[in-house]
């Protein structure tokens, strides 16, 4: 059981911080909005992890 108060440490790969960089260039021609939210939801989910980490995969 994991208690509350653990938090851990995230580490996003190389290729995770490529494929967002990518995929927020590319979103960034649609919408700039669009893409600045990508990069947010991206921090705040990696960050939930902390607290989390057995939520995904």
């Amino acid at each position: 059981m994991e208690t509350a108060d653990k938090k851990y440490t995230v580490i996003i790969s190389d290729e995770a911080t490529q494929m967002l960089v990518s995929h927020s260039r590319f979103l960034v021609q649609v919408s700039e909005q669009a893409a600045l939210n990508l990069i947010t939801e991206f921090k705040e989910k990696a960050k939930s992890l902390e607290r989390s980490p057995k939520r995904n995969s």
